[in-house]
């Protein structure tokens, strides 16, 4: 090989480098979710499952835990996606046709700098120009420098970018602390809200689309815990009966597989106990003054085969809209009560509870708050369970006693729940007093019926007849 060969051959390496740094530099978007790897597609099923989500759902969440990737691998993916015009072979989530109108938001001015505009095109704010294309939205796709908004410290008012149609899809950076006027006005195919927003806020996202089918996706810790927002995401089954269409995803540190663990331990220990469910799991918690201020980790335990010697009772919360049960099983040699089945259902009959109730066991006792009258026959819901073969009793109602009773046992391990008493835990997830030390009386049904219990059912629980069946992730009802 000569000498000129030779050079030509190392420019045409050099420029083969160069070129291979640029796409890892400046052509982030290309490089997500491969077929294999580390960060192959299959390493992050929840990820997938929301993206794909969005053909079906016009307003998706991804309500997760701190490190998971939801702003990086969902909102940012999705907006630069979605911007562009680029999607990749594999996409099965909603295409907008054509370039998008879009905004982002995040709380304040400086964290949808910081956090959402760096995460899209890199830290222009601080290192200017040579930044541009850093970010999720490869430096081809951006047409110009965003404009700057005056006195800021170079926080985007919005940036334009080029589709694969030639056209342009337009930006929008916005902040919660604008309030919701500032969401009002023009239609959006697509808006991003990074972090919880204002309910008013999230109302203006909706309109904003509606009209043009847009989509709306958020992603965010529940540090607020069961809020507004919050809490229509976790009804969202029951709001897409309705005609809804919402579509949540929950994700934790143990469904991604690229946090290590002293990463995990370092942010456990600096996190206050009541908010390491929210960080770690994406599980919200009530943020005021808990009724049953108890640790999950101390009370709920994994369903295993009851002894025989254990005795039974069930407590039950009747009423129309939302009708609950719980079943107990009594180790009375150690005072230890344990819940190992829920019910939870509403706008039913009697005789739908009822039938319920006897697949659990027709000879199982129980006590509940069933002296109101139905309102069509007039006849006490007491006689009209008993007419159905379910053998419940008038309750002890006293509240605050019976607080007291639940929170003794609580506090000294002498009431467990089993795993799979979802309703029953989520209730006491979100079971709290308000400012003026009054119990907030909503979403407490299970909580009462467990409360009837262990009041006044422990006296007249009865030991099985048949053999102990194991109860472990079973849902009746």
């Amino acid at each position: 090989m000569d000498e000129n060969t030779r050079i030509e051959s190392l420019a045409e390496l050099e420029a083969l480098l160069k070129a291979e740094r640029d796409v890892k530099r400046y052509d982030r978007l290309s490089q997500m979710y491969p077929d294999t790897g580390k960060f192959a597609r299959s390493k992050y099923p929840k990820h997938m499952e929301l993206l794909a989500a969005s053909a079906k759902y016009r307003e998706t969440a991804m309500i997760a835990g701190n490190g998971v990737g939801k702003t990086w691998g969902i909102g940012a993916y999705a907006v630069a996606i979605h911007a562009t015009g680029l999607y990749p072979p594999w996409w099965v989530g909603k295409r907008i046709k054509g370039p998008a109108r879009i905004w982002v938001a995040g709380k304040t001015r400086e964290t949808t700098r910081d956090i959402i505009q760096e995460k899209l095109l890199g830290d222009v704010a601080r290192q200017g120009e040579s930044a541009l294309g850093t970010g999720m939205i490869p430096k081809d796709n951006i047409i110009a420098m965003p404009r700057f908004i005056p006195n800021t410290n170079n926080a985007a008012d919005y940036v334009r970018i080029r589709n694969v149609t030639g056209d342009e899809s337009l930006i929008g950076f916005k902040s919660y602390e604008q309030g919701s006027s500032a969401f009002e006005g023009t239609e959006q195919n697509l808006i991003w809200l990074d972090e919880e927003p204002p309910s008013s806020v999230y109302g203006e996202c909706l309109m904003r689309t509606r009209t043009v089918d847009g989509i709306i996706l958020v992603t965010f810790t529940p540090l607020k815990g069961f809020s507004e927002v919050v809490s229509d995401f976790i009804n969202w089954e029951k709001k897409n009966l309705e005609g809804g269409s919402k579509f949540m995803i929950q994700c934790g540190w143990d469904d991604v597989p690229h946090l290590d663990e002293k990463w995990k331990s370092d942010v456990r220990a600096a996190t206050p106990p009541h908010l390491r469910k929210a960080r770690e799991e994406g599980i919200p918690t009530a943020v005021g003054s808990m009724v049953y201020p108890v640790a999950e980790e101390d009370f709920v335990v994994r369903g295993f085969s009851i002894p025989p010697h254990f005795r039974r009772v069930f407590g039950l919360d009747s009423g129309w809209h939302n009708t609950a049960a719980v079943w107990l099983a009594y180790d009375k040699d150690e005072d230890i009560v344990y819940v190992y089945a829920d019910y939870k259902r509403g706008e039913l009959p009697t005789e739908v509870h009822a039938a319920s109730f006897r697949q659990r066991g027709a000879w199982i006792p129980g006590v509940g708050d069933v002296a109101a009258r139905d309102s069509g026959s007039g006849v006490k819901i007491l006689d009209q369970y008993r007419a159905q073969g379910v053998k419940v009793r008038l309750a002890d109602k006293a509240v605050y006693a019976g607080i007291d009773a639940v929170y003794s046992r609580l506090m000294t391990g002498r009431l467990k729940v089993f795993s799979n008493c979802q309703h029953l835990i989520t209730e006491f997830r979100m079971y709290r007093y308000d400012d003026n030390n009054e119990i907030i009386k909503k979403d407490d049904h299970a909580l009462d019926a467990l409360r009837f219990a262990i009041m006044s059912g422990l006296k007249i629980s009865v030991s099985p007849k048949v053999e102990s069946t194991i109860y472990d992730e079973v849902r009746f009802g």
